[in-house]
């Protein structure tokens, strides 16, 4: 008997998962019918693949005993656990997601490619979120069409190849324009914005600035003093609600009504969010943060739809803010009234 090669063995497991990923899940004899695999190598590659789900989520296979008739037992792929198997920023195919999540799953199961296979799954956060993250380089920044962000831009990244800091003169909103000494960390894009990360001296502080608030071309130096230790700017990429916090972390508790919850659930999201639906059909969300900015703007722009349970202050940020909002659509006469 001729011996099975691993990518076929790949590929029978695909198609196996393929029928179970079906909204009725599939019985031992239909996948074995309509694969032409034998219902005890079914059986058994049923075993094996609830054997290497180590993280607890991802190819987690219900099973649906029929007490009188094994061979009528169904199992079934949840969707409720579908969300680790799509990443659909990529514009992946059934077949292709089924294929990376199968993929990824045996290599967790593997000490030798764990490392590598958590690595990859963070990287591709970016796309489970619908965000859009480029750290530019020399290649990429010569591209931008806006000439003068992109000679800033250029100018920034020449100023790191060299281990130099920057001069920079920036305009905050609001504000008049402001002069730093900076160590620059690296340029990234994110939502088709430019941004700088960077550190300000000599304290060290992270800050993030808008490119296209720069009001000149920065200027490299050699800076004299004890340079700040360099801060990891890209863990802020995995942040579910933008790379722009960096202060505290925020824990935070949502509740949903049942419409406005259901269009959280069809999101993908990262490690930092759990969400579960309620018996009643509301929907809570427990998010981790260092975004109160991103927070707020997600929370707000759902309006009476959702409720901030925790932290208290940021409950009574937000009840704030809605107040002012209505205090800003009051009529004249409700004013005098007041």
């Amino acid at each position: 008997m001729a011996q099975i090669s691993q990518i076929d063995i790949l590929s029978r497991t695909l198609q196996i998962i393929r029928l179970m990923a079906r909204e009725e899940g599939a019985t031992v004899t239909e996948i074995s019918k309509e694969t032409g695999i034998d219902r005890w190598t079914v059986r058994d590659m049923i075993d094996r693949m609830e054997n290497f789900n180590p993280d607890g989520k991802g190819l987690y296979i219900e099973e649906f005993e029929d007490k009188k008739d094994r061979r009528q037992t169904r199992y079934k792929v949840p969707k409720d656990h579908l969300w680790t198997l799509t990443l659909p920023g990529m514009n992946l195919s059934d077949d292709e997601a089924l294929l990376l999540a199968l993929m990824f799953n045996q290599s967790l199961s593997s000490p030798d490619l764990q490392d590598s296979a958590l690595n990859l799954r963070k990287k591709l956060n970016m796309f489970r979120n619908f965000k859009e993250y480029e750290v530019l380089n020399l290649s990429s920044a010569r591209k931008i069409s806006t000439k003068q962000t992109q000679k800033a831009i250029v100018a920034i990244l020449n100023a790191i190849r060299d281990d130099k800091c920057i001069n920079f003169s920036y305009k905050p909103v609001r504000r008049e324009v402001t002069q730093y000494q900076l160590l620059p960390l690296g340029v990234f894009r994110y939502d088709n914005g430019f941004y700088l990360a960077a550190q300000k001296l000599p304290e060290g502080e992270y800050r993030s600035f808008g490119l296209e608030r720069v009001v000149d071309i920065p200027t490299a130096f050699d800076y004299d003093g004890e340079l700040p230790e360099r801060y990891d700017y890209e863990q802020l990429f995995n942040d579910p609600f933008g790379p722009f916090g960096h202060d505290k972390e925020i824990d935070a508790v949502l509740k949903f009504d049942s419409f406005h919850g259901f269009y959280n659930l069809e999101k993908n999201w990262p490690d930092a969010v759990k969400i579960e639906v309620q018996s009643d059909e509301t929907v809570i969300m427990r998010a981790r943060t260092r975004s109160y900015s991103g927070i707020r703007k997600y929370i707000l722009g759902f309006g009476t739809g959702v409720e901030v349970l925790e932290p208290q202050w940021l409950r009574n940020a937000i009840r704030d803010w809605h107040q002012k909002a209505a205090d800003m659509y009051k009529t004249e006469e409700e004013t005098e009234n007041t």
